[in-house]
């Protein structure tokens, strides 16, 4: 077959593929691409997604592993109603004809629709509806998988508030899902590889830190060079890992499950831990699959660093001065006139600023720098 005639085969299957699906579903994929965190994924799915497969509003909601609604995003009519009414939503959730039908926890890689499981009208006059959703209740809703943690699990839904998903519909619903899910993972990857290179470049460029990890089986093992030489003067001479026990183990889920912003954006969090030399603060943070990374400022690092002496390997003399009077709440302009430059010194100053501290706005570059100040790593 020559390469013409493949090309040619190619081209037909796009012009066919972009006929059925159309170009707005290509251009949210696309710009899906581009997200940079859950809420401007939740943001695009929620303002574009629902015309393209028949629904009147889709969001994505986050349960706890006791099966209670965590958090709702999106910003549809019905996602609004259920977030305003969270207190009805939480109660009446349980009940929801899909929680006894579907494991929730196992949900398959397709989406899967209420209407596989009961008659329209019966799901239009359940309790959920009734009392969360009222005058907004469904006949008909799309659930799918969309990520899911050792502590939560994040559905994204889409809501048809007369008649069911056809099968094309509920193909769209599961490309997108695919969709999602892959852009999901790669920004919660995305986002603890920044944490992690937030710590270490506001830490002394020379200052070991000793990285554990904390596997699922609750089984501590060093990952670098200064974690070894740590275990080998606390642990066994044949002790290659350090079991933790099951106490410690949900005391510190318990303290990390705070340090989540969303269901894909963990934090840094100082816990406290015995590694084999006593108990000692030690920064944790959590990977979406329950893992856990731990970094140990050896005596030199940070922990032992003054703030004066932190904000000093992080900033400039300059930019220190120019955030001082930041946090002070002095605008570009006035800390120019102050520190006699031009206000666009201050502004390139800035830019410095938020790159080094990994921030997009003065709120938050005030509120890590002002954390420096006080001998926190950000």
């Amino acid at each position: 077959m020559s390469v013409t005639s493949v090309r040619g085969r190619r081209n037909r299957r796009s012009r066919i593929a972009l006929v059925v699906l159309g170009k707005p579903f290509f251009a949210l994929c696309q710009s899906l691409q581009d997200a940079q965190s859950f809420s401007e994924v939740a943001e695009m799915i929620s303002s574009q997604m629902p015309p393209l497969v028949g629904a009147e509003d889709l969001s994505f909601i986050v349960f706890d592993n006791d099966g209670m609604v965590d958090s709702i995003f999106g910003h549809g009519p019905i996602a609004s109603r259920m977030r305003n009414k969270m207190e009805k939503t939480r109660l009446h959730a349980p009940g929801h004809p899909v929680m006894s039908r579907h494991d929730l926890w196992h949900p398959g890689e397709l989406g899967f629709a209420v209407s596989d499981f009961m008659d329209p009208e019966e799901y239009r006059e359940c309790e959920f509806n009734r009392e969360v959703k009222g005058e907004l209740a469904s006949e008909d809703a799309l659930f799918g998988r969309a990520v899911t943690s050792h502590d939560r699990q994040t559905l994204m839904t889409a809501c048809r508030l007369q008649g069911t998903f056809s099968s094309t519909e509920r193909e769209i619903f599961d490309v997108l899902l695919y969709t999602v899910r892959a852009v999901l993972e790669k920004i919660a990857g995305g986002n603890l590889e920044h944490q992690v290179m937030q710590y270490l470049l506001t830490t002394r460029t020379n200052a070991p830190n000793g990285f554990f990890l904390l596997k699922t089986n609750h089984e501590v093992l060093p990952l670098n060079n200064d974690a070894v030489q740590i275990t080998e003067s606390w642990w066994g001479v044949d002790e290659a890992v350090r079991e933790l026990d099951m106490d410690t183990v949900l005391r510190i889920g318990n303290e990390l499950h705070q340090a989540w912003e969303d269901p894909i954006t963990a934090r840094f969090k100082k816990v406290e831990l015995d590694l084999g030399g006593g108990m000692m603060s030690i920064y944790a943070i959590q990977k979406i699959n329950g893992e856990v990374i731990f970094i140990l400022p050896i005596a030199g690092g940070p922990e032992s660093m003054a703030g004066s002496e932190l904000v000093a390997e992080v900033l400039t003399r300059r930019q220190r001065e120019i955030m001082d009077w930041i946090a002070e709440g002095k605008t570009s302009a006035e800390v120019a006139i102050i520190l006699d430059i031009s206000p666009r010194t201050v502004e390139k100053h800035l830019e410095a600023v938020f790159q080094r501290l990994g921030v997009e706005n003065r709120i938050a570059a005030v509120r890590r720098f002002l954390d420096l100040k006080a001998g926190q790593p950000v």
